[in-house]
């Protein structure tokens, strides 16, 4: 199954954005960051060293303490 959903993914790359909405994590998404906040990265990145400087609110995909 998990080859069926990579090349039907592969199919519809081409009508789709290369942006992700930022509540549905996938580990295969490449640039991650970019994809998911865009633009408003490095304002999130600020705001998250300035709140979370521990990065104790973190997941693989989160937003990082510093670029």
């Amino acid at each position: 199954m998990l080859a069926w959903i990579d090349s039907f993914h592969a199919a519809m790359q081409p009508f789709t954005s290369s942006f992700s909405y930022q509540n549905f994590i996938d580990i295969s998404q490449t640039d991650y960051l970019t994809a998911y906040y865009g633009s408003n990265l490095p304002r999130l990145v600020q705001v998250k060293a300035k709140y979370d400087p521990g990065n104790l609110f973190r997941y693989p995909q989160s937003i990082p303490v510093f670029l």
